[in-house]
């Protein structure tokens, strides 16, 4: 194959380097003769031994042999394997002799020969048959730690391949590991100043897997064990164990300045992640003092309060295990068969990390379960992960130390230390890939008692306890690791008896066990017995019968002392609890002296438990709301109310989030989940039932036969027909579909959706001859400007079809009637009918108490809240839209939303309206197969759709109307460009945005002229403008949805008169106080008139004339 190399006419480097190239195209598994190759090879070799550019691309073929063609070495026979092996005597001798001052180099350099030398020296290790040449462990270390300063590249190479030697078990002696410890530990402490870039990563990967291979493999006597078996302990990894925890208590250091460098610094969250990723698996932190401890945990409480302010943000719910970040773990990555992008780490989210690095530093043995990364080589240097059950087996045996491992299907077996696996069918050798870090992580959610000796200041503690605050909401990783912290922070703080503090331990015994809760309280009594008074108002210890005198030891001298409640405020509790007293004898509650001496002197058990009692009760609204208004009216009582609201508005909003359980995930829900619907399907008057008739009036019955032919399309099934036997009048399914409009729906399909298939079988009806029932005379523009409605009026088009399920719906063109001569609303359906929103004693006190709230409350908990459980909901808004979110959290949102900043209304109400479904869309589009001839777009591209507009904006609003009209989907953006015109994106779109806020600006004919000479957009009474108004509306929400602006003011007043089929009068009122203020006031002036100031103003009722 290589014969043809002309070694007389080309100088030995080009000789070699057309090797090279030859090598790296020919595929592995071609079978060719090597020995000639290697003939050749050694020729050059022995002439050219000085010259470094021959032994860089000697090199560079030796590396490309042994990694890419280990199936034909293993065919060599004893004598080519001695002529293969004198090919890396030069090479090595480099590393044996130290030669490199010695060495000419013109087209390579020095730099690039110790990289290819490092690389050939971790696959020849590799091979048996290359014992004899290998330099030795001690020659190998001295060459690495010449080398190691040489650059960042370099210096990979170099931690890789004393890594390889550790797995090996090569470094046997106590000062091979002192030469590999000071190596580790230079270029750690060079990660403190070397500007962060790509192979700064890099530098930081190879130092951390070092260090946990060194950890693992740390060198010993080994034994001659058979594959498999854990490596044996002897009497010198004994004696040395005090030497090697030094070395990984001096690295502490450097890691944590890395971690506060990149804490304070502009860093990019992916290096982030990745650098806190690598600090939490590698450090150990039990000989750290404690002024390091707390100085670390600052500058993690700074990194968790930053992502704390980005996490107020709606971001995909539909990756998988609910990740927030896009990527808390890496378990996308981590299916059976995934193929990896590339070889970079994956790991878990900034976030997450920094939860794992602060239980680590408080000494909270949380209980975690980590999953590890390891995939293989296949074609075209692919990788693939292996199966969940293999990682797990792969993982157990590198953290043991065993040399090798054996799938369980028994026919592939894994070198641990050469990181290989071999197939025992052949003798191929692929790629192991292995991240020594977790990709990621789990949590059991088991209490931890503090451990003595690693307590921090109670100040640091305070600023941990509510940084971990609002992470610890949801059911995701991140809040369970962050829930288990903060009761472990709670427990190591000074004890205190605030509501916040009391609503967790009285939450906790309803998921942990008894046993667990008494090994807890007897370990806080123990370092404080302020504990005790806090414990007895949560309810978790009898004072009666604890034993004095053996819960003394160890105590506080200074216990605060128990809250003594009133006598008669055991009965209130019990009272509210029972919720009879509220409901039966309300008046009762209102005209009790003894209100608010309770009030003031409750436990904060007993105040939670008076404000859920008053929740939950059946007290009347009008009571209900005397007697928040008297208490809103004391602000010390108010104050401790509007603390307890808190509590429960967030517990709330937690267990409606944690309360719902993994269940299907949406590609379950969404598949085998179409529909039926039909448009004006003529029913029977005094059933309700379909009726189709033929076009005699006799109603059509189920027909089986084969002998028939449909009399619309004059074609067979044999799935039988409708039939009128007294008119010998057959129609088939597909006729009936099209004649009566009938459709299968698809669950991902939204109302533009249906919109689009019903002008299809209207087309269809239209080409087989007319009208085929009184009311289908309706044609070209009225079949493209029809809207879909059902007795709550117009459904908007990006709506979910399923709201449709259940209704009767109809179709009628703008301004006209659908063909049951039903004339189309003039309002938009309602979508939380379905939604209970009577009154309820939460809603008042709500409404009474969160304006006590401070703002920085709804900012930094409330608003996170609303975001993790709107999130949980995610597959509900997919499937129905807004009647998916619960009532109770529409109840909160609606009573909280005053009170939120407007940046998260709008950014809370495009996840419900657009986010959600385009999230769900793209979950879906890979593996989906929809049912139904109606179905979403989510098999569509991410490409965002175009239209093209002219300059002139006189003809823009009709190129508009017919563009909108086609009920662009939600899928994707929808962006403009001008005719004739390059420009496209984000540039042309804002600009036709801006241009058209600018022309409609100018319409007077569609803006109303108050009294005072203000314009503000209302309809005319005179003159109706369906086309303009369809197309500002139309652009107000496309540009809302694709996250555009457009500079045109609206009045408050048209959304009550869209969204209400018929408004009460004092509705009507309000809307004619805001649009015409003065008129109004004249209106009020008259109706409040005497008779004589009416005699007076010359006014007459029309009605008596008088």
């Amino acid at each position: 194959m290589f014969s043809s190399v002309g070694f007389e006419t080309a100088s030995p480097f080009d000789a070699l380097s057309d090797i090279c190239t030859q090598l790296i195209i020919v595929d592995a598994d071609v079978d060719f003769a090597i020995h000639p190759l290697i003939g050749m090879f050694n020729a050059i070799l022995c002439r050219e031994r000085n010259n470094g550019d021959i032994l860089v691309i000697s090199c560079r073929i030796l590396v490309i042999i042994l990694d890419k063609f280990s199936t034909t070495l293993s065919l060599l026979s004893e004598g080519n394997w001695r002529k293969f092996k004198k090919s890396f005597e030069p090479v090595f001798s480099v590393v044996k002799q130290g030669k490199r001052g010695t060495l000419l180099y013109q087209k390579t350099s020095e730099s690039e020969l110790m990289q290819e030398l490092l690389q050939c020296l971790s696959l020849a290790r590799n091979f048996a048959e290359l014992a004899s040449v290998m330099p030795t462990a001690a020659e190998e270390l001295n060459f690495c730690r010449a080398t190691v300063d040489a650059s960042t590249r370099t210096s990979c190479k170099v931690l890789q391949n004393c890594t390889n030697l550790v797995r090996h078990g090569e470094v046997k002696d106590a000062a091979g590991e002192k030469v590999l410890e000071d190596m580790i530990y230079q270029r750690l402490t060079s990660l403190c100043q070397l500007d962060m870039d790509h192979e700064w990563e890099d530098l930081l990967c190879s130092v951390v897997e070092s260090v946990i291979t060194y950890r693992v493999w740390r060198t010993v006597e080994r034994t001659a064990a058979s594959p498999g078996k854990k490596r044996p302990r002897g009497k010198y990894e004994e004696t040395d164990t005090r030497r090697g925890s030094t070395f990984f208590r001096e690295i502490a250091a450097p890691l944590l300045q890395i971690g506060e460098r990149i804490a304070t610094g502009g860093v990019s969250e992916s290096r982030v992640q990745l650098t806190l990723a690598c600090i939490a698996a590698v450090i150990e932190t039990d000989f750290l003092s404690k002024e390091v401890r707390e100085s670390a945990v600052v500058w993690l409480v700074r990194i968790l309060q930053r992502s704390e302010t980005r996490g107020v943000t709606f971001s995909n719910p539909f990756i998988a295990d609910g990740n927030d970040d896009g990527c808390e773990n890496a378990q996308a990555h981590l299916g059976f068969q995934r193929v990896l992008a590339s070889l970079r780490w994956l790991v878990p989210s900034s976030v997450l990390s920094s939860l794992l690095l602060v239980a680590k530093l408080c000494g909270a043995d949380i209980g975690l379960r980590y999953e590890y990364l390891w995939a293989f080589r296949g074609d075209e240097d692919t990788y693939y992960t292996y199966g969940k059950s293999t990682r797990k087996m792969l993982t157990s045996s590198y953290f043991s130390a065993s040399w090798s491992a054996e799938i369980v299907d028994g026919n592939t077996i894994i070198d641990l230390r050469s990181m290989t696996c071999t197939s025992s069918r052949g003798r191929e050798k692929s790629r192991i890939h292995f991240q020594p870090v977790p990709a990621a992580v789990s949590v059991d959610q088991k209490l931890t008692s503090p451990k003595d000796g690693l307590t921090l200041h109670n100040e640091i503690y305070s600023i941990l306890y509510d940084a971990l605050h609002p992470l610890s909401f949801g059911n995701t990783p991140k809040a369970s690791l962050a829930r288990s912290l903060r009761f472990y922070v709670m427990c190591c703080r000074a004890p205190t008896n605030s509501v916040d503090i009391i609503s967790i331990l009285c939450s906790v015994p309803d998921d942990r066990k008894q046993t667990v809760m008494r090994e807890m309280t007897a370990t806080l009594l123990r370092r404080d017995n302020r504990w005790k008074a806090v414990l007895q108002e949560a309810g978790l210890i009898d004072v009666r019968k604890m034993n004095d005198s053996s819960a003394a030891k160890g105590c506080g001298r200074h216990p605060i002392p128990c809250v003594d409640s009133p006598s008669d405020g055991t009965m209130w509790v019990e009272k509210c609890a029972a919720r009879t007293f509220l409901s039966t004898a309300p008046g009762d509650l209102l005209s009790s002296k003894g209100l608010f001496t309770f009030l003031r002197s409750a436990s904060s058990p007993e105040l939670l438990a008076f404000v859920q009692g008053l929740a939950e009760s059946s007290m009347p609204e009008k009571q209900m709301v005397t007697l928040c208004n008297r208490l809103a009216k004391d602000d010390y009582i108010a104050t401790r109310v509007g603390a307890v609201i808190q509590v429960l508005l967030l517990s709330l909003l937690h267990n409606e989030c944690s309360g719902k359980k993994r269940g299907a995930d949406l590609f379950s829900m969404v598949r085998d989940s179409a529909f039926p619907i039909s448009i004006c399907e003529p029913k029977d008057k005094d059933s309700g039932k379909s009726t189709i008739f033929c076009p005699n009036g006799h109603l059509l019955r189920v027909h089986f036969s084969d002998n028939w032919t449909c009399d619309e399309c004059s074609q067979a099934s044999s799935f039988g027909s409708l039939a009128c036997r007294v008119c010998n009048y057959d129609i088939c399914s597909s006729c009936i579909s099209v004649k009566y409009f009938r459709m299968k729906v698809d669950s991902t399909a939204v109302i533009g959706d249906v919109i689009r298939q019903w002008r299809e079988l209207k087309n269809k009806m239209v080409a087989r001859g007319g009208p085929s029932r009184p009311g289908d005379e309706m044609r070209g523009n009225k079949i493209k400007n029809a809207m879909l409605f059902t007795s709550r009026g117009v459904v908007p088009a990006g709506c979910p079809a399923s709201l449709l399920q259940g209704d009767d719906v109809h179709i009628a063109p703008i301004g006209d009637v659908c063909r049951c001569q039903i004339p189309l609303p003039q309002n938009v359906a309602s979508l939380l009918n379905d939604v209970p929103l009577k009154y309820e004693p939460l809603h008042v006190l709500l409404r009474s108490f969160i304006p006590k709230c401070s703002q920085h409350w709804v900012a930094s908990s409330a608003e996170f809240f609303i975001v993790y459980v709107l999130k949980s909901c995610a597959k509900e808004i997919f499937l129905y839209g807004t009647p998916g979110i619960p009532g109770k959290v529409v109840v909160t949102l609606q009573e909280i939303a005053p009170y939120t900043s407007l940046a998260f209304k709008r950014s809370m109400a495009h996840f419900i309206a657009v986010g959600c479904h385009r999230f769900g869309s793209q979950s879906l589009q890979k593996d989906l197969t929809a049912h139904g001839n109606v179905v979403g777009n989510t098999p569509v591209s991410r490409h965002a759709s175009k239209v093209t507009v002219r300059r002139d904006m006189k003809n823009v609003t009709n190129r508009l109307y017919n563009a909108f009209l086609q009920y662009p989907t939600m899928r994707n953006k929808m962006e403009f460009n001008f005719l004739a015109e390059v420009g496209t994106g984000d540039g042309p779109t804002r600009e036709v945005y801006a241009e058209l806020a600018h022309y409609y600006r100018g319409m007077k004919k569609l803006w109303h002229k108050r009294d005072d000479g203000v314009r503000i957009a209302f309809p005319s009474r005179t003159h109706v403008y369906d086309k303009e108004f369809f197309v500002l509306g139309a652009a107000c929400a496309r540009a809302f949805a694709d996250n555009y602006t457009i500079d045109i003011g609206l009045s408050p007043a048209m959304w009550s008169i869209v969204r209400h089929p018929t408004l009460a009068e004092d509705k009507w009122w309000d809307i004619l106080q805001e649009v015409e203020p003065f008129l109004a006031r004249s209106y009020e002036h008259v109706l409040n008139a005497t008779d004589t100031e009416l005699e007076c103003m010359n006014l007459e009722d029309e009605i008596t004339g008088k």
